[in-house]
């Protein structure tokens, strides 16, 4: 899929000042030369998870996840690639170790598409979907989404009903994976706002409620055949949105 205007080349010399926030877009489709570069920065527990997956597209989308990662943190904090190690928090959220800066990121893969998300200093969450109009079912949405979005989203026209589905689960997902606690927050304990004509929104927490004045959601531009969302904590940033060139 060809890429969003909004994806720009990025500068030379990168730099990420506190309320900036980068979003990074890379495609599967990159040469072989650029996989296998990658692949090497990989640590040995990476390269064999890599070699696990049973399909060679989830194996190159791990493998240009994690690469491109290892990259752009390199890139960053002024380190080799090969210098970083992870660590999980108590519910599997992923962050990075020995950093010369307080560095924080997510990343989410789907379809041809890896995005990674950094900021400063601040917790952050991103996701993004193919839309699949077979798996947004109203049975789906009440099973996952609060009440009130499930009825919120039975009230839309159904030929809009697939990408606001999808437009509210990559939200809610984003919102998850920034607050890095997994399913303990529960997935029908918060609201986020999905309609075409309502701006990104943390609606309602039950189980934090002023969380809803601390973080923010936005819009990640990704054309017709994917939604995308980034969940940052704080308010008035400044989003960039680049284009991996390898």
């Amino acid at each position: 899929m060809a890429a969003s205007p909004f994806w720009e080349t990025p500068p030379a010399s990168l730099q990420l000042g506190d309320g900036e926030v980068h979003v990074w877009r890379a495609d599967l489709d990159i040469p072989p030369a650029t996989i296998d570069r990658l692949q090497k920065t990989l640590s040995p527990a990476e390269q064999q998870k890599a070699s696990r997956f049973h399909f060679a597209k989830d194996r190159l989308r791990y493998m240009i996840a994690r690469g491109v990662l290892r990259c752009l943190a390199g890139r960053y904090c002024g380190q080799e690639p090969e210098s970083f190690q992870f660590a999980c928090n108590p519910w599997g959220k992923p962050a990075l170790q020995n950093l010369s800066m307080p560095l924080q990121f997510n990343l989410s893969h789907s379809g041809e598409i890896v995005l990674h998300a950094f900021t400063v200093s601040r917790e952050i969450g991103i996701d993004h979907e193919t839309i699949r109009p077979d798996f947004a079912t109203q049975e789906i949405a009440e099973r996952f989404f609060s009440p009130m979005e499930a009825s919120r989203l039975r009230s839309l026209r159904s030929e809009v009903q697939a990408r606001a589905f999808f437009t509210c689960w990559t939200r809610k997902e984003a919102y998850l994976k920034g607050r890095g606690k997994g399913l303990s927050i529960g997935l029908n304990r918060f609201e986020v706002s999905f309609a075409s004509n309502e701006p990104p929104a943390l609606l309602l927490d039950q189980n934090e409620p002023a969380a809803i004045h601390r973080w923010t959601l936005h819009e990640v531009p990704l054309g017709s055949d994917y939604v995308g969302a980034v969940a940052v904590e704080g308010k008035d940033l400044q989003l960039s949105f680049w284009q991996w060139q390898g």
